[in-house]
């Protein structure tokens, strides 16, 4: 039985060692009545096709989690946001053995007025999706339809979320 363990306990450290680590910035947009604002995922892209996200931003070279996440909004969404707009909710670490990845995100919230959701736009890799606004109250099984980060980021950070 020992050997079992140590074996599987091997297994798992080698699985954990493989993991690919992405640093993020992750903004979760709202609208004021508190519905969230999610795109939609292009069927061909790498991780979660086809599934809803929030605007996540790789951080670049020296760049700050803040400014990550408004290059992200400017990017994915089209939107210019002044930094102190931006709320920061803190940090969390998912990992995601179905993509074999693991992810570090500094979490991030925005609201929008009614003219900022009518402006939206998304562009770059979400141009072909649209910016979808869902209820503040996620029915039963759009988790299904929501990436695994979204997931975590949303159910770590919900009584943060105002």
């Amino acid at each position: 039985m020992q050997m079992l363990m140590n074996r599987e306990s091997r297994a798992a450290a080698l699985r954990e060692q493989s993991l690919v680590s992405h640093i993020v910035a992750h903004t979760i947009v709202r609208s004021g009545s508190g519905d969230f604002v999610f795109t939609l995922r292009s069927s061909s892209d790498r991780y979660y096709p086809g599934k809803m996200n929030q605007v996540t931003e790789h951080l670049e070279h020296g760049e700050t989690p803040l400014k990550a996440a408004l290059r992200g909004l400017s990017e994915e969404l089209g939107l210019r946001i002044a930094p102190e707009r931006m709320e920061g909710l803190g940090r969390i670490r998912i990992k995601d053995m179905d993509y074999n990845i693991r992810i570090y995100a500094s979490v991030f919230t925005l609201r929008l007025d009614e003219t900022e959701l009518k402006e939206l736009r998304p562009t770059g890799e979400t141009a072909g999706g649209s910016a979808i606004v869902m209820p503040q109250v996620l029915l039963p099984g759009f988790s299904d339809r929501i990436s695994k980060v979204d997931q975590e980021v949303l159910r770590a950070f919900a009584g943060s979320l105002r």
